[in-house]
């Protein structure tokens, strides 16, 4: 897949329609590569002089075209036809060193341009009627020599390897869209040999050699190092998922979970370094042991798909002080855990959570929710009764349903839970009355 051709044009309608008079560049007249200042005012800065033909009666063929003011020093070699240049055109200057290269189409540049600096390519255009409408450049920092190729805007279309001779992608590079990262490939020849790696809205995915996924998650936004996995991600094996977990240059690092083939995880650990340190063996169907509070241990907690959930099969919930605190935590859903009897949740727990369901619970008996939970109101500093807090409540819309509860004997919530809360909702089979 090539990005451009290096064709040309001759569309004698469209080009009658500009003059070497009318034509104005409104591009920048320069450019800064490598802390080298390349002239990019080339042709239409440049005035001409006068025009010496081999065929003088004639006025076509071989001819030098010279030119005046700032650039007097400066010549043109091409080859005219009608009186207009047609073919390949060499500028020099007064040294006789080459500075530009480009082909002519009655008159206006076509296609590829090449700007020269001490006798090799600094800077390839791509032209349209004279009219600069992309630049290729070689980047070289302590850390890389790169080819970067850009709009005339200075929006970047891609960074990476290249032929040295023919200004051409070759090797490992990215490509953008609209400025942003899009896909980092091999390419050969100008042509995309393979895709390794797409990129969209911060996530990146990686492709084996038959294009199946093998990695979904974040990455280390360096070309240098071709774009690593880092931060939270997930590996594939022909789509089905293999591992959850976190990464650092590339390699495992961190927490993480390795599952079977239908989805169940199969172990839980922590890695360095792409090493596994410690591992938690979970049973066949997902769960793994989590120490309770009080001490006591019990299969409470089941990985399916990456997703921690609590067991269908716990009878009794407790969570401490101060937890659930996440700003990514908006919702509480109790709905899957059927056997569930009593929920017991402390004290400035859940400030965040605007959605709170207890629904079709048949064993639920007792539900206790200690103070200042379910609540972004400071009692102390800031009542709910404030405009703030009544605009935050109102905004939020923040709701906690408890329907088809019909063994509910108790439901209690302390001072300042729910404060910010507009909803309540409480119905379906209740056996007795409820005390608040």
């Amino acid at each position: 897949m090539s990005f451009y051709s290096d064709g040309l044009t001759n569309d004698k309608d469209l080009s009658s329609e500009f003059s070497r008079e009318s034509y104005v560049n409104t591009n920048p007249s320069h450019i800064f590569v490598d802390h080298n200042k390349i002239e990019l005012s080339y042709p239409s800065q440049y005035l001409i002089a006068g025009i010496e033909y081999e065929d003088q009666e004639r006025k076509e063929g071989r001819g030098k075209e010279i030119y005046g003011g700032d650039h007097s020093s400066e010549y043109l070699r091409c080859s005219w036809k009608n009186e207009t240049k047609n073919g390949e055109g060499l500028l020099y200057n007064g040294f006789g060193e080459l500075l530009f290269r480009g082909t002519f189409v009655n008159d206006f540049l076509e296609g590829f341009g090449y700007f020269y600096h001490d006798g090799a390519i600094a800077l390839k255009c791509l032209y349209k009627h004279s009219i600069l409408q992309l630049s290729t450049f070689i980047e070289c920092t302590e850390n890389h020599i790169i080819m970067v190729e850009q709009s005339v805007e200075g929006i970047p279309i891609y960074k990476g390897g290249f032929h040295e001779e023919r200004m051409e992608r070759d090797g490992y590079g990215a490509e953008y869209e609209n400025g942003l990262l899009s896909q980092y490939c091999i390419y050969e020849n100008n042509m995309v040999i393979r895709i390794l790696k797409r990129f969209n809205q911060g996530i990146m995915r990686e492709f084996d050699n038959y294009d199946n996924m093998t990695y979904c998650g974040e990455y280390l936004d360096s070309l240098d190092d071709g774009y690593p996995r880092q931060g939270e991600g997930r590996e594939f094996d022909q789509g089905v998922l293999t591992f959850h977990g976190n990464y650092r240059d590339g390699k495992r690092h961190g927490c993480g979970t390795e599952f079977y083939p239908h989805g169940i995880a199969r172990l839980r650990g922590k890695w360095e370094e792409g090493v596994c340190v410690e591992s938690q063996e979970v049973d066949r169907y997902g769960y793994y042991v989590k120490v309770k509070n009080d001490g006591r241990s019990t299969n409470s907690i089941r990985v399916v798909d990456g997703v921690e959930t609590v067991s269908t099969l716990v009878e009794h919930i407790r969570i401490s002080d101060n937890m659930g605190n996440s700003e990514l935590m908006k919702t509480l859903r109790m709905d899957d855990a059927k056997q569930v009897v009593s929920v017991e949740i402390g004290n400035g727990c859940f400030t965040n959570v605007t959605k709170v369901s207890f629904c079709a619970l048949p064993r639920l008996e007792k539900v206790k929710i200690g103070s200042d939970s379910f609540t972004q109101c400071n009692r102390d500093d800031s009542p709910p009764t404030t405009p703030a807090n009544r605009e935050y409540c109102l905004r939020t819309h923040g709701s906690f349903v408890m329907r088809d509860c019909g063994r509910l004997r108790e439901l209690t919530m302390e001072m300042g839970s729910f404060s910010s809360f507009s909803v309540l909702d409480l119905k379906g089979g209740f056996r007795r009355s409820l005390p608040f």
